[in-house]
C-alpha cells in the first residue's frame, strides 16, 4: 500500500473534498488540541520506532493532565510488543506525526494496569479507557475526559493503515499550530531566514499550567501561523541540579530571558511563561536576537501602606519597557498596557509565606489581553 499522503483514496491531491470521499465524518465534534509537536526527523533511523517521537508520560503525569481538564491525544501501548501489526502501526503513527506535526502522549499499558486495583477499577473510573491485552489504543481527551477512543484489532484491522487512521483522526481532532520543540530544534530555528515566536514553559509550573489550561487551550483552537514552545522541564534544562549549579541561570541568560542576558526584554533572573519573537541569529548570539516579548503573570505585589490592599510592585509591563514592545505600539484593544503600581484588591492577592503574588484568575484579566495581542500580532494568518 502506498503510505505517502493519504493513500489511494486521495490519489495525488489532499483536499477536503477528497477526504469526504474516504468515508470520513466531518460532522463529528472535534477535540481542539492545545499543542502540536514539531516532527524531529533527526530521530529517525532505518528501523521504525515511534517511541522516540512520543511525549511519554508517567501515571502521575497522566493524572495531572486529566485533573487539569486538558485536551490531548494519548497512545496506550507496549514497547515489548513484537507483533508484526505493531510494527506496521508504528509506521502509520510516525507518518501521521510527521505530516501534521502532531503531539501524541504515550503511556505503557503495564503502568496503567499497575495503578489499577480491583476495588477502584482505575482504568475505567480514572482514565475512561477500554483496553485490550496486546493491542494499542488511541484515546482523545477533551476537558480531561475521553471523547473518542479506538483499540487496534490485530493484522486484520484496516484502522492501523495510514489511510483509515488519518481519516479517523482528522474527523475528530483540530490540530494546533503551537508546536513543542526540543532544545536542538529550538536552536535550529535561529538558522532560518525569518523571525519566529517561542514560548518558554515548564510542565509543573503553576503559572504555566494556568496559562495552558485556560488561555492557550481556547486560543489555539483557532488556526494560526506556526509558533513554538519549549518545555524546559521535559528537556532537562530545568531541574534541581541545574538550578543549584547555575546551569539553568546560564541558559536563561543565553537566550535573553534575564535582565543580565537582555536588558531591554529580559525580566528579573528569567521566568516562565515567557514568549519572545526572535530574529535569525546564525552567530549564536541568541540573547540579542529578541525583537519583542511578553511575560505572563510573574508580577510581584506589595502591601498598600494605607489599607489592606496591594499593588503591583514588579512587572515586565513597565512604563520604561513599553516603547520596546512593538506589538503594543498601535494596539487599541488592550486597555491596560502598564501594570506597574496597579491597585490589586486583597481578595485578588495570593499570599504565600512572606510574599504576595497575584491570583491567577484576577491576573488573567490583564495578562490574557496582553498575550493575545502579542500572539495575534505575530501569528494571526490575516496579518492583523
Amino acid at each position: 500500500m502506498n503510505k505517502k499522503g493519504l493513500g489511494v483514496c486521495l490519489l495525488s491531491l489532499v483536499s477536503l473534498a477528497a477526504l469526504a470521499g474516504c468515508n470520513t465524518n466531518s460532522a463529528l465534534p472535534k477535540v481542539n488540541l492545545t499543542f502540536g509537536k514539531l516532527y524531529d526527523s533527526s530521530l529517525d533511523a532505518s528501523e521504525a520506532k515511534v517511541d522516540d517521537h512520543l511525549w511519554n508520560l508517567s501515571v502521575a503525569d497522566l493524572n495531572t493532565l486529566i485533573s487539569r481538564g486538558d485536551n490531548f491525544a494519548l497512545l496506550v501501548y507496549d514497547t515489548d510488543d513484537t507483533c508484526i501489526c505493531w510494527g506496521d502501526f508504528q509506521i502509520t503513527l510516525k507518518e501521521y506525526l510527521a505530516h501534521y506535526n502532531f503531539l501524541l502522549f504515550g503511556i505503557q499499558q503495564n503502568l496503567l494496569e499497575a495503578a489499577e486495583t480491583p476495588s477502584s477499577g482505575a482504568l475505567a473510573v480514572n482514565y475512561n479507557l477500554s483496553l485490550a491485552t496486546g493491542e494499542e489504543t488511541i484515546a482523545l481527551y477533551e476537558d480531561g475526559a475521553v471523547k473518542y477512543q479506538k483499540t487496534s484489532a490485530g493484522t486484520t484491522d484496516n484502522w492501523t493503515q495510514y489511510d483509515a487512521f488519518a481519516a479517523w483522526m482528522n474527523d475528530r481532532v483540530h490540530q494546533s499550530d503551537m508546536l513543542y520543540v526540543s532544545e536542538a530544534q529550538f536552536d535550529n530555528l535561529f538558522l532560518g531566514t525569518s523571525s519566529f515566536v517561542v514560548g518558554f514553559l515548564r510542565f509543573s509550573c503553576p503559572d504555566c499550567a494556568y496559562l495552558d489550561d485556560n488561555f492557550l487551550k481556547s486560543y489555539n483552537a483557532n488556526d494560526r501561523n506556526a509558533s513554538y514552545v519549549i518545555d524546559v522541564e521535559k528537556e532537562g534544562i530545568w531541574n534541581a541540579t541545574t538550578k543549584s549549579n547555575g546551569v539553568w541561570q546560564t541558559w536563561k541568560d543565553k537566550y535573553g530571558l534575564s535582565v543580565a542576558g537582555n536588558a531591554a526584554f529580559g525580566f528579573d533572573n528569567g521566568v516562565v511563561p515567557t514568549f519572545y519573537n526572535y530574529t535569525h541569529a546564525s552567530t549564536g548570539d541568541y540573547a540579542s536576537a529578541i525583537l519583542d516579548g511578553d511575560v505572563y503573570v510573574n508580577d510581584s505585589l506589595a502591601k498598600d501602606t494605607n489599607d489592606d490592599n496591594y499593588y503591583v510592585s514588579d512587572t515586565f509591563f513597565t512604563e520604561t519597557r513599553l516603547p520596546n514592545l512593538t506589538f503594543l505600539t498601535d494596539n487599541t484593544s488592550v486597555t491596560t498596557k502598564v501594570l506597574s503600581a496597579l491597585a490589586v484588591p486583597a481578595s485578588d492577592a495570593d499570599i504565600y509565606g512572606t510574599a504576595a503574588g497575584w491570583d491567577h484568575k484576577a491576573a488573567a484579566k490583564y495578562h490574557d489581553p496582553l498575550l493575545k495581542a502579542f500572539l495575534d500580532f505575530y501569528t494571526d494568518p490575516s496579518g492583523i
